[in-house]
Parts: C-alpha cells; sequence; structure tokens
C-alpha cells in the first residue's frame, strides 16, 4: 500500500519539537542494560583474540569492524559470506617443524623418510620449531548472511530492520526521498563497502562531492534511516562555514532522521538514543541544545516536505502505470489441501494461525473460497473452483525454500489435522505466484512453471493469457497458464493451423495401431503419458476433429500470419485491445480452404459480426455462415446445460 498523506495526520510543528525535546531527555538518561552487555560480550567471546598488530590492520582495511572472523569459523556459527566481499588480509602464523638428519642437515619434519620418522618419535633425532607468517583472509560479520535477530542489540554497525506494518512505505519513501535530492542536485549510490574501504559504515555524505552514499549490504529499513541522516548532514552540514564539531553534526542529523521517520509512523528509538548517546557522550559535549533544536526543527520540517511532495509525484505515476497493467501486482504463496473444505481450512486456521505466520513470516494468510465446482466454461477439462490458501509473502521467500516448507514444515501440523479432520494430510498444489509489472512467473518446489512478460503481447494474446489467468486463480492448477487448449483462443501462425490437421490424423492413427497402448505426445515435454482414448478429446481441445473440420470458426489474418478463434478475435476488437483499423481477413470452418475472404474497416462502424454477414452476402456464402452460427449456438446451448447440472458440489 503506498503513502497516502490522507490518512497520515500531519502532525503540528509544535508537536515535532516535543519528540525532539522528549528524545534529548531520553539520551541525558540513556543506560545500557546489563542484559545487553552481557549478551554483546557473550557473543564478542566466540571471536579469536587477534594481536594488536592484526586488529590495527583489520581497523585499516575495514573500519568499525567488530566480531571478525575466517570463513570456516563462520561456518561453524552457521553463516555464510556473501557474494562479492573482499576480505580482510591478517598475517596468521604457521609453525614449521624441523629435525636433523645424521649428516646435520636441518629438514622438515613433514618430508622425513619412514625411518627418520621413527627416530625423531623415539627421540634420537632432535627437532625444531620455527614460525612464519602469511596472509589470510578474515571477514567481518556485516559481510556475511547474519539477519538482524542474530546480532546483540548493543552490537555497533550491526545490522538492523526496524518493525514496520507496511514495508511498501518503506520503499515509497526511499524512491520519494531520492527523487527529492535529485532535484537538488545530491545524487545517491549504493556501493560495495568492503572495496572502497568503508567497513562497516553504513552510508556517509561527501560534501566535497555533494553525493550520498549507501552500504549495499543494508536493509531497506536501514537504507531508509541513513538516507535521512545523510540528508540532514547535506542541507544542515553541506556548507559548514562553522565548523560545527561532528558530536554535533551527529546529534542533528540523527535526531532529524528520527522525527522525520516518527512523522511517517517509523519508530527508530531504540536505535537512535544509542547512536546520539554514544558519539555525544549523553549531550555532555554539545553545549548549545537549544540551537541545535531549532536547526533540527528547519531540517526536518524542510525533508517532510520534499518527501511527501515526491510522494504524491510516485503516486501519480504508479496509477499511470497501473492503469496501463493487465495483471494486478501480487507475490503470494497458494497452497491446496487434497480433500480439505472450506470449513477445514477455517478450522486449520484457527488451530494453527500462530504457526502459520511464524513459518512463513507472514501475517497476512486468508482462505480464498471456491464453489467447488466445474468451471463451465471448460466442458473438455475437470478443472474445478477450488478453495485453497493464500499466504502473502512478506519475507521474500523463494522458489528454492517451497522444499522445506512444503516437505517438513507441515510435519508440525499433518498430525493434529489428521486428528482433527479424520482426514489424509496432503499438499496437492503449492505455488509461489509474483506478478510484478505484468510480469508472471509461477515456481511450484521443483521448477519454474511459468515465466511470462505480457508486455508487448498482442490484443489477442492478452485476451487469452487473462483467461487463462482467471483460471489459474479460481483452480490454483498452474498448468492452465501454459495449457494452450482452453476453447483454442491463443493465436498460432497459419503455417501451425495449416499442419494441425495432419498432427491431430497421425496422433489418431498411432492410438488405431497401438489398440490402447499409452502414447506419449510428441513434442510435449511431460513426465507422463497419454492414453490413447483421450486422443479425441485432445482434438477437441485442438478445435478441430480428425476430418479437419473446425467445431468453431476461426479468423486468418494473412497480413500478419495469425490464425484465432472468431470467438476470441471478435472479444478482443470489443475489449479496445485490437488496435487495427483495417485489414483482410479469411474466415475458415475447415482446415483446408476459407469458407470466403473479406475485409473489415473500422470507418464503416459495423461490428465484426456485421462485418461478417455483409461479406458473405457478397461472397454468396451467407446460408453457410448461417449453418455455422446455428452450430455455434447449438453449442453454447449444451454448455448452458452442463453448466446447470455442475452447480451441485463434486463429491
Amino acid at each position: 500500500m503506498a503513502y497516502n498523506k490522507k490518512n497520515w495526520i500531519k502532525q503540528k510543528e509544535e508537536e515535532k519539537k516535543q519528540w525532539a525535546k522528549d528524545a534529548v531527555e531520553s539520551i541525558k538518561l540513556y543506560e545500557r542494560s546489563p542484559e545487553d552487555v552481557k549478551d554483546y560480550l557473550d557473543f564478542m567471546s566466540r571471536m579469536y583474540s587477534y594481536s594488536p598488530r592484526n586488529i590495527g590492520s583489520i581497523q585499516r582495511q575495514f573500519p568499525g569492524a567488530g566480531f571478525v572472523a575466517s570463513k570456516e569459523k563462520y561456518k561453524e556459527l552457521g553463516f555464510e559470506i556473501l557474494p562479492d566481499q573482499r576480505g580482510i588480509d591478517i598475517m596468521v602464523p604457521t609453525p614449521v617443524k624441523y629435525f636433523k638428519d645424521e649428516n646435520g642437515r636441518e629438514k622438515q619434519v613433514k618430508y622425513a623418510s619412514k625411518i627418520e620418522k621413527e627416530l625423531i618419535a623415539e627421540n634420537k633425532l632432535s627437532t625444531s620449531q620455527k614460525t612464519f607468517f602469511s596472509l589470510k583472509p578474515v571477514y567481518d560479520i556485516t559481510q556475511t548472511n547474519a539477519k538482524p535477530e542474530d546480532y546483540p542489540k548493543i552490537y555497533p554497525n550491526g545490522r538492523v530492520d526496524f518493525d514496520v506494518t507496511d514495508k511498501n512505505i518503506v520503499k515509497d519513501i526511499l524512491q520519494a526521498t531520492e527523487r527529492y535530492l535529485e532535484s537538488n542536485n545530491i545524487p545517491v549510490r549504493s556501493e560495495n563497502y568492503s572495496l572502497i574501504g568503508m567497513g562497516a559504515a553504513k552510508g556517509y555524505y561527501s560534501p566535497s562531492e555533494n553525493r550520498i552514499s549507501l552500504n549495499r549490504l543494508n536493509t531497506d529499513t536501514e537504507n531508509m534511516t541513513v538516507l535521512i541522516h545523510e540528508t540532514a548532514h547535506a542541507i544542515m552540514h553541506g556548507d559548514d562555514s562553522n565548523m560545527t564539531s561532528t558530536p554535533v553534526k551527529e546529534f542533528e542529523a540523527e535526531l532529524t532522521s528520527y522525527v522525520v521517520n516518527k512523522h511517517f509512523g517509523i519508530d527508530t528509538s531504540s536505535f537512535s538514543n544509542e547512536y546520539i548517546a554514544q558519539w555525544t557522550h549523553k549531550l555532555t559535549n554539545v553545549k548549545d541544545v537549544e540551537t541545535s533544536l531549532k536547526n533540527i526543527s528547519s531540517a526536518s520540517t524542510q525533508i517532510i516536505e520534499g518527501i511527501e511532495e515526491n510522494l504524491e509525484l510516485e503516486q501519480e505515476i504508479a496509477l499511470e502505470k497501473k492503469m496501463d497493467q493487465v495483471l494486478e501486482d501480487r507475490n503470494e504463496i497458494r497452497l491446496t489441501l487434497s480433500q480439505y473444505d472450506y470449513n477445514d481450512y477455517v478450522g486449520m486456521l484457527d488451530a494453527h494461525a500462530d504457526l502459520l505466520k511464524e513459518k512463513f513470516k507472514s501475517d497476512n494468510i486468508y482462505i480464498k473460497k471456491g464453489t467447488e465446482t466445474k468451471l463451465p466454461d471448460q466442458n473438455d477439462t475437470l478443472l474445478v473452483d477450488k478453495n485453497y490458501l493464500v499466504i502473502e509473502n512478506q519475507s521474500d521467500i523463494t522458489g528454492e525454500d517451497l522444499k522445506d516448507l512444503q516437505y517438513n514444515t507441515w510435519k508440525d501440523i499433518a498430525l493434529s489435522e489428521g486428528e482433527r479432520t479424520g482426514k489424509h494430510f496432503s499438499i496437492s498444489a503449492m505455488y509461489l505466484v509474483i506478478a510484478e509489472d505484468d510480469h508472471l512467473t509461477i515456481e511450484n518446489s521443483i521448477a519454474k512453471s511459468t515465466d511470462l512478460d505480457l508486455k508487448g503481447k498482442s490484443g489477442e494474446e492478452l485476451e487469452f493469457y487473462k483467461k487463462a489467468i482467471e483460471v489459474f486463480d479460481k483452480t490454483n492448477n498452474g498448468m492452465t497458464i501454459d495449457n494452450l487448449s482452453f476453447e483454442n483462443d491463443m493465436p498460432i501462425s497459419f503455417e501451425d493451423f495449416r499442419s494441425l490437421h495432419e498432427e491431430i490424423e497421425a496422433m489418431m492413427s498411432q492410438g488405431t495401431e497401438k489398440d490402447n497402448n499409452n502414447l506419449s505426445r510428441e513434442g510435449v515435454e511431460r513426465d507422463y503419458v497419454v492414453p490413447v482414448q483421450q486422443l479425441e478429446m485432445m482434438a477437441r481441445k485442438f478445435g478441430m476433429d480428425k476430418e479437419g473440420k473446425l467445431k468453431q470458426p476461426v479468423i486468418h489474418l494473412p497480413e500478419e500470419n495469425l490464425v484465432t478463434t472468431l470467438k476470441a478475435f471478435s472479444s478482443s476488437l470489443s475489449s479496445g485491445y485490437n488496435e487495427r483499423e483495417k485489414f483482410e481477413y479469411g474466415l475458415y470452418t475447415h482446415q483446408d480452404q476459407p469458407l470466403y475472404l473479406g475485409q473489415y474497416d473500422t470507418k464503416e462502424n459495423k461490428s465484426l459480426i456485421e462485418t461478417l454477414k455483409t461479406d458473405a452476402e457478397k461472397n454468396d456464402k451467407s446460408a453457410e455462415l448461417n449453418e455455422v452460427f446455428k452450430q455455434v449456438r447449438e453449442q453454447n446451448k449444451q454448455k448452458t446445460m452442463e453448466m446447470e447440472l455442475t452447480k451441485a458440489p463434486i463429491k
């Protein structure tokens, strides 16, 4: 949800001033709790004790380094080094053992012969040890995949993720802040700090270059607080002719960041109080607090107004973009449980809501309610409007995570669910569904089943995919997106259209010869085979029988080498997707040749059906066209009857 100015009551200037004053009192009284100190010391006790020389070398290469260890040590602790992180080189002692052979020559023990090793073991040959030093890389913990919760509360420069109800607001504010800075000619860059010697720093403002840099490893909420902190530096200290002391600069910048974040509903006091207290020794080295508070009030107002102005612009851009989108953006996990009805899902959520929220790290879990009946416009399939669970993906779960979630997480509730419902607890479908900017991906625990970009698709293709996605939303059956058999609405090339009859004939003859054995569909990558008795149904799905007759008329557009059903093409014209003003067409009811050729022109203000009738009359094909329309009406009546029969739930 984007930031909505109407939903956020703009605080009066006096209230913002009061926030700053309250924060000042908290900073003066700030004390680290004994528990936090103990956690920090316990954490640091796991680190190897480095020599003073190595400690100095570490700080020179990686300023702000705290907990430092080798790649092997981090592996023991359960952490991995992040990609593209440069190691911190330290001098590592390597002891080498020597002995003197019978001729008095000094040799390394590892090169001793078998007899010499026996003499060494019996102390008949004297040994000595020399220590050599070599460079070995170590890494700061901020260069690992350690999460914010893995750090002690008072760990300096540790990763932080502030508690935010809607993380989209953070992204909106970040974009708006960057846009505000760009309008003031202050560029923002995200950089790999391990490569540029900035170490564990989270960001900085460079007055000489008038730019802001952010550590590429920051979390989104860290970036927000750091970016506003550095923005405050740029506004208040960019041209520091008064030579303000560093503690005062940090006090003003961080308290400004606190006030601005609080205005947008984000409480950073746990970080800000600690930060300011350490920099200013509880404000003892800030001589004129009142002057600083005036600077903070002025800067925070300026930044808030700049962000809000650009938030409104971001919303306008997002609204324009949304109006052009075919798909609504989403990021969710969908789960269908075998044999579960709606009440079973409700009971499961009641019994295991806390566990599900913990496992999926999501507080938005709900049930998509279905009718549990066959879809009326899919009479050649067994597709059912299903109940299923929808989990908003708030923690960026990936397709790789699904396997663990599917096969391990559910063990925690499978037994109790079996006892509660008396049903076998089984997952029949689990998908990660991400739609962003009209790009749809669907993944299961094995692979990515759909990767579909709708940008640039023709009107007919969009109509087809919209229908397929609607079916997927009802059924939670991922195969429906890439299955091109729904009434054959998907446009194909004219060459493919002409070859369909041969393919269907070949399948049918192959099926007869095999005498009901199973046949694999040639050219289709599937891990199953299709029974011969289903081939006739497959031919119907193609829209063509084995004699080449079509069950519904199709349109051929020769200029575009495109063939699609009359139904789909007419729908795309009426929906406004079709941008053609004038085109020639061929109407086919049989694969071999067109019933007749015609031309459509939008300037004539006729519907496609009216044009078809006019062109049929010109070609003396009115009787044939009326017969085609009669057959289509009969098919529609049949579908209506079947729809009535499928209204009762499937047992």
